[in-house]
């Protein structure tokens, strides 16, 4: 029986390790596929759209080379202030636009779908924090093996890393979205994979002139010292490449 808990030790260890590598400096909250359900849920009669715009806020989070301040263009959207993540909205003028606009505007973390994954869950009882947050700390508290009360998950992760909470928290932040996502895939809607796929492959193009047109002044101003074309080709290329994940 040893054995098999070592072995899950060792799993958890090895899960922990990958997914530090993939962390972003400031972890996400929902994860895709949970920002295309409720957006889905959320939308009318042009649900594409609406589930790709969605999840677009989360284009910069796996790209961390400082030349292009990836932590400045993954902070806009998320709503560091109002006025960030409204560009986007403020910059859509067709009806395309503000469709895929809605979706974008839903994700932020000043009062949409963020606000209730890391500021407050929003349920009666629940301790302070957002639903995720507080999901990941269940799983620190939780032992690998049940029939064991130790080792838990949180001592897998701080041993992993010889560090305290703060290295522990963002893992079992992480395995806390995708578990989610899983959930819903299984439990609630098995076709939620293949509507995201079709999703980006349909909407991607259209979204990125809204998005160049929203954010790429002020990137260029931030970022390059007002170079326009540098700025509208790293966000294309970002947009590019979340495109190509969530397929």
């Amino acid at each position: 029986m040893e054995k098999n808990i070592m072995k899950k030790s060792v799993t958890a260890v090895s899960l922990a390790c990958l997914l530090s590598f993939l962390l972003p400096g400031a972890a996400h909250a929902w994860n895709q596929a949970t920002h295309a359900y409720i957006a889905e849920r959320l939308a009318g009669p042009q649900k594409l759209k609406e589930m790709w715009g969605s999840t677009a806020p989360d284009f910069f989070n796996y790209i961390f080379d400082p030349k292009v301040s990836s932590g400045w263009v993954s902070d806009q959207p998320h709503g560091t202030t109002g006025e960030t993540f409204m560009k986007l909205w403020n910059a859509a003028s067709k009806a395309r636009e503000k469709t895929l606009a809605y979706g974008f505007v839903s994700h932020n973390q000043q009062w949409g779908n963020d606000y209730v994954a890391h500021v407050s869950g929003l349920r009666p009882g629940y301790e302070s924090g957002g639903y995720i947050i507080i999901k990941a700390r269940q799983l620190l508290d939780t032992p690998i093996d049940p029939s064991y009360p130790n080792p838990t998950f949180g001592e897998v992760f701080t041993g992993s890393f010889g560090a305290g909470q703060e290295a522990a928290l963002p893992i079992a932040h992480v395995i806390a979205e995708y578990a989610i996502d899983i959930r819903l895939a299984q439990e609630a809607h098995p076709l939620l994979g293949r509507k995201l796929a079709a999703a980006a492959r349909s909407e991607a193009k259209r979204f990125t002139p809204l998005l160049v047109k929203a954010y790429a002044a002020d990137y260029a101003a931030y970022c390059f010292n007002g170079d326009l074309a540098t700025a509208t080709t790293e966000l294309t290329a970002a947009v590019y490449s979340h495109r190509r994940d969530m397929i």
